[in-house]
């Protein structure tokens, strides 16, 4: 095998020479005979660019050029045995060990799977005994604890010869591998070129030598000691004399031909925009071929981001897991809801996504979701279908109750017990076309592949007879497409984001690596439960150490070939310095120890400094004023009850958000009983108590305890659904009952009776214009002693807080405003605070007749101003605006100083 060194930046030239005088005479434009190897496609369009421009001829015939892998699958042997039934089978045999959680299995299967393949493509074979693979690897760990070791060795030996078998049947994808390569070695004609690759495993190196000993082989590669830059990083890498010798030695040449800049970011925001302003000057130069190595995904999310806001396209070839697309993500939801019997968020969530019930009109989709959700968010979740069902009829919406009958029906299809995997997949492209999910998903480039992807594991696991519980075939498809990778095919752009590994023989005008700290470059290896670093070089499997010399040797070479390149990383992180990458710390030192000369671009950062300033203005929210808004005559409400007037009074912005522009808050899905439902519940208690008994009489504390007990444990039971914190407030509750019997007792001791309670009353106001205001509201208890009324409203606040609230005229209206909903003379109108061991009702300390007098007038006056367009300030105290969702509207906190 001949082996011949090309420049750096210019291995497809060299190639495009060697082939054209290999090929003259009268098969100069044909090159068909002739196979070139090459790392990827890529490296093939260079390659005939090359071959166009060496022969300048108008036409010619290419050589067949494709990958190692590719040129083995070209082989003619029968197909390989998909992933999919070996995961199958392995897992059925881990599964019968009963050692393992079940949740644990199909990730072990992947991680053997990877080891296995691993194992092949390196022609590593385990002994025919696990006493001898145990063994085998107390040798290789050097340790005396071989019981471990025999656990490991006799899972390893019996999951490898359960894929394997009896040898017979469709081959693993590695294994065919190996054994094209055989055919290979045997079968190949013509030369052989192999470009730019340079790491074989044994196999691959077996079958170039042996097709080298009756064809030409030549293996070129490029040569980074052919460019001034590719001298200078190998000297600056080497380990072979201390550094200082090599700097001092170098001394003499001029550095100025190093195109590489080092920029330590100060955060991520600083590191993506000095990537994305170097990526659009390099536009702006011309430069078409911008590679981007994203060694930090999340940075390269931003600055992808940042590009894409400057109207730059990027093509990004690293992709993304299938599981975190759009497509992936709803049809994952669906079956969620289908396993957590329907839990109202992810049910709701579903049914507002763009890819479900396509077929459904709009409006009413959308009628029936809202209707569905008011109706939890009035009355709670319900468990399940059934209670969805219940709270779609209490909504008096047919769409909503439509809406649940198509979840029914489609979830009809997964609702088996056992399946093979295949019939899981069949019963779920079932599902989500009951669903109207079909059409949508296939106008998704994501969604499309998904559906691919079901019907590609169909076809390969229909042999698979096994059965699997829902469960199962669930994490089983997770890992599926989170092992599935998704890249948008659909953009094609001269700014390439990739890995390290997918820049061999690339040609670039500009390179940035992103994430270049010495966490990520060279990547960590990836971690396995099975084999250390040791362990694998004893076996004959690459271990960190050649992994990282490969990385090194990308690097390299990719730098060698002479594009500009800017390498970033995050210098600081949660208030520590973070290195460079141990590759480009030698690099800088070098550099300053030979011209004194550091490779720190300072200018860049100049250069977006004063980008990043003038953003943070546009963005920054400008210092608001105090809002004041005003009201035309038709735009002032016409009703308002006693907790509206209460928050007029309070903050009179605050009370324009809410009731007249509509912004009150939507009351939150409740799964938990918080301290309003218990208030809500303890005055539904109190009503159902006192409708059976209106009075006391002599009836014995013993039975109305007992009777106020039933009752409340019915009422939480009906607000909380078994929930623990139901049960946390009944006790708390119950604590109070002692204490609210002996204050009815001796209220009726001084004469008053309960005549009712939860009643509706309103009460019309004439306004200076004519016009009338209707005051309207539900009072909680209404008491008689012979011809007196009194007015009581329950409350669960602590009793100084609302004497504090009675004791000044005007703080608190709510109390006489439900006094003036009656429209009669009431002679006591108190709160009863219920939340202590003692009940007591508060009464304001002012003249009843006289408070409400003043508090009906000045409701009249509030109105009759607004209609006048008297403003609505946003001056609420600090104990209005402590919990108000309107603070965000009215930016108190960003008001300008007076």
């Amino acid at each position: 095998m001949e082996i011949q060194g090309a420049p750096a930046n210019d291995l497809f030239g060299a190639a495009a020479r060697l082939l054209r005088s290999r090929h003259s005479g009268a098969r100069a434009a044909d090159f068909s005979a002739t196979t070139v190897l090459v790392p990827n496609l890529h490296a093939a369009q260079g390659l005939y660019r090359a071959l166009a421009a060496e022969t300048k001829l108008s036409a010619l015939i290419p050589p067949r050029t494709l990958t190692i892998p590719a040129w083995t699958a070209a082989a003619p042997l029968p197909p390989a045995q998909a992933e999919s039934p070996r995961m199958a089978l392995l897992y059925q045999s881990l599964r019968n060990w009963r050692r393992f959680e079940e949740r644990l299995l199909w990730p072990m299967c992947a991680e053997l799977l990877s080891l296995f393949d691993e194992l092949t493509h390196h022609r590593v074979s385990l002994p025919d005994t696990a006493e001898d693979f145990s063994r085998q690897l107390v040798n290789a760990y050097a340790s005396r604890n071989t019981r471990a070791l025999d656990f490991e060795s006799r899972l390893l030996h019996d999951s490898w010869f359960a894929l394997t078998g009896t040898g017979s049947g469709p081959v693993d994808a590695a294994t065919r591998h190996v054994k094209a390569l055989a055919w290979l070695a045997e079968h190949h004609q013509g030369p052989l070129y192999v470009l730019g690759v340079m790491q074989f495993s044994p196999a691959e190196c077996d079958c170039l030598e042996r097709i080298a000993s009756r064809e030409p082989v030549v293996c070129m590669l490029p040569d980074a000691g052919s460019t001034e830059t590719g001298r200078l990083l190998q000297a600056a890498w080497s380990t072979t004399s201390p550094m200082l010798e090599r700097a001092q030695a170098l001394q003499a040449s001029s550095p100025s031909a190093l195109a590489l800049r080092l920029f330590p970011a100060n955060s991520l925001e600083e590191e993506a925009l000095a990537a994305s302003a170097q990526v659009r000057l390099w536009l702006a130069a011309g430069k078409r071929r911008i590679i981007v190595v994203a060694q930090d995904r999340l940075t390269a999310r931003r600055t992808r981001a940042l590009l894409e806001r400057a109207d730059v396209l990027v093509e990004d070839e690293t992709g993304w897991p299938l599981s975190t697309t759009a497509a992936a993500s709803v049809v994952m939801r669906w079956i969620e809801a289908i396993a957590n019997d329907f839990n109202h968020e992810g049910t709701l969530d579903l049914l507002k996504s763009p890819y479900t019930l396509n077929t459904w009109p709009d409006g009413d989709l959308h009628e029936g979701t809202a209707q569905l959700e008011m109706q939890l968010r009035k009355d709670g979740p319900a468990p399940g279908l059934t209670g969805l069902s219940l709270r779609a009829r209490q909504s008096g919406s047919m769409h909503a109750q439509n809406l649940i009958t198509t979840l029914q029906r489609a979830a009809q299809p997964l609702s088996a017990i056992r399946l093979p995997l295949a019939g899981w997949c069949l019963r779920l492209r079932e599902s989500l076309k009951l669903l109207d999910m079909d059409d949508s998903l296939r106008q998704d480039e994501a969604g499309r592949q998904l559906l691919d992807e079901l019907a590609q594991r169909v076809h390969e696991l229909q042999a698979d007879d096994t059965l699997y519980h829902f469960g199962e075939w669930r994490r089983w498809l997770t890992q599926q497409w989170e092992n599935t990778n998704f890249v948008d095919h659909g953009v094609e752009s001269p700014v390439v984001f990739t890995h390290l590994a997918a820049t061999r023989c690339r040609p670039a005008d500009a390179l940035l690596i992103l994430g270049a700290d010495a966490a990520r470059l060279p990547s960590p290896p990836a971690a396995s439960p099975f084999f250390n670093q040791r362990v694998r070089a004893v076996l004959g499997l690459p271990d960190m150490a050649e992994q990282q010399a490969q990385a090194e040797r990308d690097l390299l070479q990719l730098l060698a070939s002479g594009p500009d390149a800017l390498i970033t990383w995050r210098a600081q992180q949660n208030g520590e310095q973070v290195p460079p990458s141990p590759w480009f710390a030698r690099l800088e030192t070098f550099c300053k120890l030979a011209w004194g000369r550091s490779l720190v671009d300072t200018g860049l950062r100049d250069a977006i400094a004063p980008t990043a300033l003038a953003a943070s203005e546009t963005q920054r929210p400008q210092a608001g004023m105090q809002p004041r808004p005003t009201l035309a005559p038709h735009q002032v409400p016409q009703r308002i009850s006693p907790s509206g007037y209460n928050q007029l009074v309070a903050c009179p912005y605050q009370y324009f958000a809410a009731r007249v522009l509509g912004l009150e808050e939507l009351e939150d899905i409740e799964t938990e009983l918080d301290k309003r439902d218990y208030g809500e519940t303890v005055h539904a208690i109190l009503h159902r108590f006192h409708s059976q008994y209106p009075v006391l009489g002599d009836m014995p504390d013993d039975n109305l305890i007992q009777a106020l007990h039933a009752i409340s444990e019915a009422e939480f039971e009906k607000s909380g659904n078994g929930d623990y914190f139901a049960l946390a407030w009944l006790r708390r509750w119950q604590g109070k009952l002692p204490g609210y019997l002996a204050w009815q007792r001796a209220r009726e001791g001084r004469g008053w009776q309960w005549q009712s309670g939860e009643e509706k009353h309103s009460r019309g106001f004439t306004l200076t214009d004519g016009s009338i205001l209707t005051l309207t509201g539900k009072l909680d208890r209404i008491d008689r002693k012979a011809d007196e009324i009194a007015v009581l409203d329950y409350k669960t606040g602590e009793a100084q807080k609302l004497r504090k609230q009675l004791a000044a005229p005007g703080e608190d209206v709510q109390l006489p405003a439900y006094v003036l909903l009656l429209d009669q003379p009431v002679s006591e109108a108190a709160y009863v605070a219920l939340d202590e061991a003692i009940t007591r009702d508060i009464s304001p300390p002012q003249d009843l007749a006289e408070l409400c007098k003043d508090t009906g007038n000045r409701l009249i006056g509030l109105f009759n101003r607004l209609r006048e367009a008297a403003p609505l300030p946003a001056q609420g105290a600090e104990s209005a605006c402590e919990f108000c969702a309107m603070r965000g509207l009215c930016r108190k906190d960003f008001w300008a100083d007076d």
